[in-house]
């Protein structure tokens, strides 16, 4: 039941009571995103206290002198092939969409500080003539800049290097949607307009923090409010206070991340016939949609008949990470759900319908 409260001595009618605590975020809601706040948060455990780590992409302090367009790249790695030890391809945050690396061959001159922690030694850039004399060329905007190492060519201190070269979650940080992709084997690094997170059960967290449920939640309850109409900042002090459910079985989510990040990436050409990847893609996104909403809102789902886990099997959704032909599988499972008796394809049809809290978010995310 609601109640009045005098602010400043104008009467609120119909306002929820509600406990604060001194360290605790506070927003100021609806009824029906209190409410929804409080099954998001209800025993679940903040992203903060997940085992992963949340870090910056690379900060050069000239971008202009250590980004390199692919034929600088190629230009110093002719005039010396040593060149290639120090330099690596790189992702800007604008390269980053969901599920998607768009790499545009941009490449970092990698020249580190060293990592004290892990004995590595600084980069000598006397041992890479060429490319010392490229950076040389721009003069005192390299001398004077206030990021660098122990020399002027080289990046300034970065404990967490090794980090770039595991798999990982890489992400831009100030989006209109979800930006969160897969780099698997740990090949780019990033620039500062983006962030990584590595750690431990990362293609189930990916599906996670590119769902409508988490976008809906930062945006309203645990970022800085939005940007724009539709923009918000993935700040990871305000995405590590979202609950993520800790669950046995992730594999049905690992498994529709796989699928998702093989239909986004931009080398595979379309494999369904009059269908681009694109629309592929949007069927099994809004199948993660529901099976996320599932993980907070399962009483309700159930008794609305719109779960969808317990359709989402081993057998029905194959791992295509052990397959000969991933494109089959994902073939086969995108037909078998456009199949006008297939429960999952029925149920994402009715779910904003027949659930006013899957047509809030819905609703405020599209």
């Amino acid at each position: 039941m609601g109640f009045t409260i005098d602010l400043n001595g104008s009467k609120v009618a119909n306002a929820l009571p509600i406990d604060i605590e001194d360290d605790k975020i506070w927003n100021v809601l609806s009824e029906q995103d209190y409410l929804i706040k409080a099954k998001i948060e209800n025993g679940n455990k903040i992203l903060g206290d997940w085992p992963i780590d949340f870090n910056y992409g690379i900060k050069t302090g000239l971008t202009e002198a250590f980004l390199l367009t692919d034929i600088v790249k190629n230009e110093l790695i002719k005039l010396d092939e040593k060149n290639m030890e120090i330099i690596k391809p790189v992702l800007r945050g604008k390269d980053l969409d969901k599920y998607k690396i768009k790499f545009k061959n941009y490449y970092l001159i990698n020249s580190h500080n060293g990592a004290r922690e892990q004995n590595i030694a600084p980069i000598d850039i006397n041992n890479y003539p060429i490319v010392k004399e490229y950076l040389d060329s721009f003069g005192d905007k390299l001398l004077n800049r206030s990021d660098q190492g122990i020399t002027p060519f080289n990046l300034r201190n970065c404990a967490y290097l090794l980090e770039f070269s595991k798999s990982k979650i890489i992400y831009q940080e100030i989006v209109q949607q979800p930006s969160f992709a897969f780099d698997k084997k740990g090949e780019f690094f990033c620039l500062d307009t983006a962030r990584i997170i590595t750690g431990e059960k990362l293609m189930f967290l990916l599906t996670i923090l590119n769902s409508n449920l988490f976008f809906y939640s930062v945006k309203n309850f645990y970022g800085g409010g939005g940007l724009g109409n539709t923009g918000i900042r993935m700040k990871h002090t305000f995405i590590d206070k979202f609950p993520v459910p800790e669950i046995e079985n992730l594999k049905p989510f690992e498994n529709l991340a796989e699928y998702l990040t093989h239909l986004n990436d931009p080398k595979q050409v379309p494999f369904i016939e009059k269908v681009s990847n694109e629309s592929v893609s949007q069927v099994f996104e809004g199948l993660v949609n529901l099976m996320v909403y599932e993980l907070y809102f399962e009483e309700e789902m159930k008794a609305k008949q719109i779960d969808v886990l317990q359709f989402v099997t081993e057998k029905s959704f194959p791992d295509i990470t052990k397959a000969g032909d991933p494109k089959a599988i994902i073939k086969k499972v995108y037909n078998d759900l456009q199949q006008k008796d297939n429960p999952i394809r029925n149920r994402i049809l009715v779910a904003s319908s027949r659930s006013e809290t899957i047509a809030r978010i819905n609703e405020t995310t599209s």
